[in-house]
């Protein structure tokens, strides 16, 4: 009887500390469980806040590139305009060859200094 109560009382005492080891755990997954949830919260924030910087990135630079767009515009209307001025002071041979080779208007115009020298 001393074995069986010997017995009983280890069984007791095992269980006791397998409910021990239960509960602890069950807190031990628990945090677990925590830890994972908060970890997940932090990658979707990552993943957000990238997604963020690179669309905030991009828009950026869209407006930059409007911004240089509308200066290129201004640079093409300008030059536009000194050309239609430019044009207007030309002597009328040189108006007349307008629409042929860029580069015989300038050498019509070298050949002019060069014959006025």
């Amino acid at each position: 009887m001393e074995k069986n109560q010997l017995h009983s009382t280890t069984n007791v005492e095992l269980d006791s500390k397998i409910n021990i080891m239960k509960a602890k755990t069950e807190k031990l997954q628990s945090k677990i469980e925590k830890v994972r949830a908060k970890l997940q919260d932090q990658e979707d924030s990552i993943h957000f806040e990238k997604s963020y910087d690179i669309y905030h990135k991009k828009r950026k630079t869209l407006e930059e590139s409007k911004e240089g767009n509308a200066n290129i515009d201004d640079c093409i209307a300008k030059a536009h305009e000194l050309e239609t001025t430019t044009l207007k002071n030309l002597p009328a041979r040189l108006v007349a060859s307008e629409s042929s080779n860029t580069n015989s208007e300038y050498l019509g115009i070298e050949e002019e200094t060069e014959k006025e020298s």
